[in-house]
């Protein structure tokens, strides 16, 4: 990576919620991960979600070569984690089990993401790693160079579906992915109440230009030029959700959920993605509910159909104006469609689903009465959010 790469994966970093001392882990202080191979093109590996796996059980399986499928797969397992054997896996699909250790997540099916225009072909290694992250005890993980668009799902216990489902896009600038408290993290806390949860890992990259505003409340100009730079990386965004709207309600009965029950939810950049997805479609291919968390939206009118909203931000965000998520709910309001808004305190940017102390580790609570109360979700044993 060029010096000039590593300064705009410090920016991508701080949008990412951290500071300056991430630097240290992006010039030799870090731990990389081993670059992961893409998945070959196939839309059959939905077929994954249909076996009967045991949630209990760690599983991962890297089987890459096109071909036929394959019975008794050998797994070699990954770093720190035992092997195992799995029957009847297609060679071009991924089961991971503990996709990232620190979520907690059981099995994760990760399957490729048909995209317009995308020959399936990948240009460059994912790059994989860990940073700190003010709030979190312990490193968070983060993908960068993100060219092959993936959903990876999250399947509530056995008996526990409610037929929902939910994709869930990190944040990152469109620099990078939050893939942890922002993806997976999030993903499981779903899973737990009854959502069967997709973690989308739209595509991204670094660009030498970004530069991430830094003081919003004094400066509101700032956010308007990061948007306007970062408009064509959105457009890709939200173009991976929209495909993933379509794949998951062709394939709706292999994943035991409603086509007409299926929302979109996102962090930060991950929040323009969501809007964008809404805005952006034909009604064939808009959400049935969505949940911007410190977001914007276009300066546009909201469809006509626009579905239910949850929006959540912090008064304190250096980064996203809470005033974006107010104009949100505005939007929505005007136009006569259901919204609900809570702006916390405290939080600032980038809190996803950690628990720092701070007002926004309240919003999982009422975000959960929200889902309730539209009955997408369930009650759940699991803590509201992640120490």
């Amino acid at each position: 990576m060029k010096i000039g790469d590593k300064r705009a994966v410090v920016a991508m970093a701080v949008a990412l919620g951290g500071a300056g001392i991430i630097a240290g882990a992006l010039f030799g202080g870090g731990k990389p991960a081993t670059a992961q191979p893409a998945p070959v093109a196939d839309s059959s590996c939905a077929k994954l979600a249909a076996l009967a796996l045991d949630r209990t059980e760690i599983i991962s399986a890297r089987i890459q070569q096109a071909g036929t499928s394959i019975d008794g797969a050998v797994n070699p397992g990954l770093p720190g984690m035992p092997g195992g054997t799995v029957s009847g896996l297609p060679e071009f699909c991924r089961v991971i089990g503990h996709i990232h250790p620190e979520a907690g997540s059981d099995i994760g099916f990760e399957v490729w993401l048909p995209t317009d225009g995308w020959d399936g072909r990948p240009s460059g290694a994912e790059v994989h790693m860990n940073v700190p992250f003010p709030g979190s005890p312990s490193p968070l993980p983060v993908v960068l160079n993100v060219t092959v668009p993936t959903l990876t799902v999250f399947r509530p216990a056995a008996g526990k579906a409610t037929g929902a489902a939910v994709i869930v896009c990190p944040g990152g600038g469109f620099q990078g992915l939050a893939i942890g408290h922002e993806g997976a993290y999030v993903a499981k806390w779903l899973a737990d109440r009854g959502v069967t949860a997709f973690v989308l890992k739209y595509r991204v990259r670094v660009e030498s230009g970004f530069r991430l505003p830094t003081d919003v409340r004094r400066h509101p100009e700032q956010f308007g030029d990061q948007e306007r730079f970062m408009d064509p990386a959105r457009k890709l965004a939200v173009a991976d959700g929209i495909q993933a709207i379509r794949y998951l309600r062709a394939n709706a009965g292999v994943y035991g959920i409603a086509p007409d029950r299926i929302g979109i939810m996102g962090f930060s950049a991950g929040a323009l993605t969501t809007m964008g997805v809404i805005m952006d479609t034909a009604p064939a291919d808009r959400p049935n509910f969505g949940a911007p968390i410190y977001g914007s939206m276009e300066d546009k009118a909201p469809p006509k159909d626009g579905p239910p909203l949850f929006i959540a931000a912090a008064q304190d965000d250096p980064t996203v104006p809470p005033a974006k998520s107010l104009a949100v709910f505005s939007a929505w309001t005007a136009a006569g469609l259901p919204a609900e808004l809570h702006i916390f305190e405290t939080g600032g940017h980038g809190f996803g689903l950690l628990k720092q102390g701070k007002a926004t580790d309240n919003w999982p609570i009422v975000f959960e009465a929200w889902l309730k109360a539209h009955h997408w979700a369930t009650s759940a044993d699991a803590a509201p959010a992640r120490n």
